[in-house]
């Protein structure tokens, strides 16, 4: 069989009560109920919807404030949206902060 691989986001951020992706999967009903500052189920976890499959980052060679790209923030999620700047918005741009370009699904 072919099958696609998801890949979590999280990258060891956890909900509210200290849960990370591995607790939802089969509980798509919990998806959002527990989000807090750093996470979000919908976006990270691929149990719920979220989370990456092929993803493809849109930074095209822009870079945030510091000087970094798409690439950087993998790992530090926390940062998505306070560095960007005039031609960079990490989360319609980067993969890890819930943006970037996934391929088409066929079902």
């Amino acid at each position: 069989t072919n099958s696609t691989q998801c890949e979590d986001l999280n990258s060891g951020a956890k909900d509210f009560l200290g849960l990370d992706c591995s607790f939802y999967v089969g509980k798509p009903a919990l998806c959002s109920s527990l989000d807090d500052q750093d996470f979000s189920a919908g976006s990270m976890c691929c149990a719920c919807g979220g989370g990456s499959i092929g993803c493809t980052n849109l930074d095209n060679g822009a870079k945030n404030l510091l000087g970094f790209d798409c690439s950087n923030y993998k790992g530090n999620e926390i940062l998505c949206s306070f560095l960007d700047d005039e031609d960079f918005t990490a989360t319609s741009m980067c993969c890890p902060c819930g943006g970037g370009s996934l391929p088409s699904q066929t079902a």
